[in-house]
């Protein structure tokens, strides 16, 4: 398919031309209802890409790029669209405070595991608990020549302390799966045609709306939740953690893809939900 360039989103706009057709390759509902209305103007398509590597949040993402590669017809033309995202958790071993990269827990115990290693480490330095939220997104642009942009996002997440050790209970925990299946089952997610979710199916298990809505998290990559600006940290960090496809990648392509992104209803509804 002819030359192939490779650029971080930061380096330059490259003003590419509109896809006519955009191909998502994965099957999260969150993340094609967002490409839908990214790119309102494409013919959109979407497939699975089988099994993930255990890699890095960069290296999965290269990984479902190459699938869509393979996937795409010959001679198409217009672009492919990826993110991954990976929630880092602090843990104790041996004494040391290790970070580890969780994906998608396996059951209920691996969550519950990784609350009791916040905890643990927080009563070990006496600081705050926190988790960490890496995504990394990449779109291919094919029109002749590959154009490959990619990108890296994190959000810092510090929760309050007290709120935490009281998670990471029985109860606390069993409070915190029953808001989380109110809250994914109930709009914004039941009217835009998105099944209920549970635990298991988001990276590392932890919502940051419903950790929010709770009342846990007491700031936001470095914005406290008492700040007049953090709505906007939210509602920014929100995307990054559900549908983790950069601004920037956008920008190839997109006039002004930081408002497109911010005036997303269902995005906006999320935030509204997550601070009533």
């Amino acid at each position: 398919m002819g030359e192939r360039i490779r650029v971080q989103a930061s380096e330059i706009n490259l003003g590419l031309s509109y896809p006519p057709h955009v191909f998502y390759a994965g099957e999260s509902a969150r993340r094609l209802a967002f490409i839908e209305h990214a790119f309102d103007r494409s013919k959109i398509s979407s497939f699975p890409v089988g099994p993930e590597p255990q890699a890095l949040v960069e290296d999965v993402m290269r990984f479902k790029l190459e699938v869509g590669l393979k996937t795409v017809p010959e001679g198409f033309v217009g672009a492919i669209v990826v993110a991954d995202t990976q929630t880092v958790i602090p843990k104790v071993e041996n004494g040391k405070i290790e970070m580890v990269s969780r994906g998608k827990p396996k059951n209920l115990q691996e969550l519950f595991d990784s609350l009791l290693g916040m905890k643990h480490m927080s009563g070990l330095t006496g600081e705050s608990p926190f988790y960490q939220v890496d995504s990394a997104s990449g779109l291919i642009h094919l029109n002749g020549r590959q154009v490959q942009v990619e990108d890296r996002q994190s959000c810092l997440v510090v929760l309050r302390k007290k709120k935490l050790e009281e998670l990471a209970t029985e109860r606390g925990f069993l409070d915190y799966l029953q808001i989380f299946t109110r809250f994914y089952s109930q709009p914004p997610y039941s009217t835009h045609n998105m099944k209920p979710i549970t635990p298991t199916d988001l990276s590392g298990g932890l919502s940051l709306p419903v950790l929010t809505k709770m009342g846990i998290v007491q700031s936001v990559s470095g914005v406290d939740v008492m700040e007049a600006q953090f709505r906007d940290i939210l509602k920014h960090n929100v995307h990054l953690v559900a549908v983790g496809i950069s601004p920037r990648i956008l920008e190839s392509v997109q006039v002004d893809s930081k408002k497109m992104i911010y005036g997303w209803d269902w995005l906006n509804e999320v935030v509204d939900h997550a601070l009533s």
